[in-house]
């Protein structure tokens, strides 16, 4: 099973589909977050404020998309190569080799959340930036919860050596 995911993960790094996925991810988060921000900063002047969690989460649209086309081409080249196939002539267990698969894919949405949770810093430092405020309008708490939440899904690497 190690093997099956250092492969996978060795494919996942090299495969030009993640990188675009991340980066576009990345880039429409940023791209979301400035205008957003900037349309939030105009609303406040005129008296309807907006704080900036209503547009943080912004990435989720696309998150959904990014990740099932990245799944069929990351799963549907394997197949129609032969080396699924090859991998269990080879002597690994189908429930390893599509385990494996589906860790893949899980470390892949992962870093597109990071992505996406990156970007939407570009929006705070821009608010930050052009207020001259350092009052976010998001609560410690909810800051604590969101940390501790991301903080929880790094996986333990050395539970997957076992």
């Amino acid at each position: 099973m190690r093997k099956l995911l250092s492969a996978d993960f060795y494919r996942l790094g090299r495969d030009k589909a993640f990188w675009i996925g991340a980066l576009a991810m990345l880039a429409y988060t940023v791209g979301a977050m400035l205008s957003n921000c900037h349309q939030a900063m105009e609303d406040v002047e005129s008296g309807f404020p907006y704080a900036l969690e209503t547009f943080y989460f912004v990435y989720a649209l696309l998150i959904g998309l990014l990740i099932s086309v990245f799944t069929s081409l990351f799963l549907g080249s394997e197949y129609s190569d032969g080396t699924i196939r090859n991998k269990l002539v080879v002597g690994h267990k189908r429930s390893d080799v599509y385990l494996s698969k589906l860790f893949a894919n899980i470390a892949f949405s992962l870093i597109l959340l990071f992505f996406g949770l990156l970007g939407g810093l570009c929006g705070i430092i821009s608010r930050v930036m052009e207020s001259g405020q350092y009052d976010l309008g998001i609560p410690a708490g909810q800051c604590i919860f969101y940390g501790v939440l991301c903080g929880g899904l790094y996986p333990d690497r050395d539970a997957l050596h076992q």
